[in-house]
């Protein structure tokens, strides 16, 4: 019913992509993020800041993005591709399921963590679409008991 309902929602969304975005590592906060659409120019924690900036980015293109498009791959890979925009991790084919190498495969390799495999692309596409059936499928199961079994399955 409000005119402009981001204005009551956008310091929500902002604070969960500056806690979000500590998960990784990255530090930014609210306030950095407000000065930051002001005069991207001027902040001192630049890089940071447009990890973090990405984040909103990222999610308030997925809410407008689900009134045309369902919870998909397709729909991962096009706010994979908005978080990745201009930051460390770009040259890394944003917006696309990793095919290589990863750091956790690497160190199960070296068994610094026994019994982690890396998964192979075909198991791991296999999965993936598993995941989307599951997504738009029906289910007598609870979500997450439905999920599960999904994840187990595979």
């Amino acid at each position: 019913m409000l005119p402009n309902p981001h204005l009551l929602i956008g310091p929500f969304v902002r604070r969960e992509a500056v806690l979000s975005s500590r998960i990784e590592g990255t530090i930014a906060n609210e306030e950095d993020l407000v000065l930051f659409k002001v005069d991207p120019e001027v902040q001192d924690r630049k890089p940071d800041t447009l990890e973090v900036r990405n984040y909103v980015t990222a999610l308030e293109y997925g809410l407008k993005r689900l009134r045309e498009l369902p919870v998909s791959l397709k729909l991962f890979g096009e706010l994979h591709g908005r978080l990745l925009k201009g930051v460390r991790g770009t040259d890394k084919s944003p917006g696309e399921f990793a095919i290589g190498r990863t750091i956790l495969a690497h160190l199960a390799q070296r068994s610094l963590m026994p019994g982690l495999c890396h998964t192979p692309v075909p198991e791991m596409k296999q999965a993936l679409a598993a995941f989307e059936n599951f997504l738009h499928g029906p289910s007598e199961r609870p979500f997450l008991i439905g999920l599960g079994a999904v994840a187990l399955s595979i």
